[in-house]
C-alpha cells in the first residue's frame, strides 16, 4: 500500500514532522488507528491512548518527548478531554494541548472553556 501522503495528493510544501511525538488520545480504535497512520506518514512519532486515564499515563510516561497532546473532548466515562488537559497543564503548564469536538451541538460551553482557561 502506498504512503498515505502519496494517496492524500498533498501539496510538496506541506510542513511535515521530523520525528516529533504526539500523543494522541482517542477512544475510537479505527478513529485512532487512521490518525495514527497519517500522523506517522506525517513524520511524527505518535503514543496512543484510548481513555483519559490512560492518556495521563502515557503522558507521564513520555513527559518530556510529548511536543503535543491530541485529545477528543468526549468519553464514555467521568473524564473529558478538557480534564486531561486540566492535569497535563497543572503538571507542565505550557504543553501544548488540542481539544478535539466532532459534533458543534457536544461543544463546551464558553464557560467551561472560560473556567479552563482554553
Amino acid at each position: 500500500m502506498p504512503p498515505l501522503t502519496d494517496i492524500m495528493n498533498l501539496p510538496p510544501n506541506i510542513p511535515v514532522g521530523s520525528g516529533e511525538t504526539i500523543l494522541l488520545v482517542e477512544a475510537e480504535n479505527l478513529t485512532r488507528l487512521v490518525t495514527t497512520r497519517v500522523l506517522t506518514n506525517l513524520g511524527y512519532s505518535v503514543v496512543e491512548a484510548g481513555t483519559v486515564l490512560e492518556g495521563f499515563e502515557q503522558w507521564q510516561a513520555h513527559e518530556q518527548a510529548v511536543r503535543l497532546v491530541v485529545t477528543d473532548y468526549h468519553f464514555k466515562g467521568p473524564l473529558t478531554g478538557m480534564d486531561l488537559r486540566l492535569k497535563v497543564r497543572a503538571r507542565n503548564g505550557k504543553q501544548p494541548v488540542l481539544l478535539l469536538i466532532g459534533s458543534w451541538w457536544e461543544a463546551p460551553t464558553r464557560e467551561t472553556c472560560a473556567a479552563a482557561s482554553v
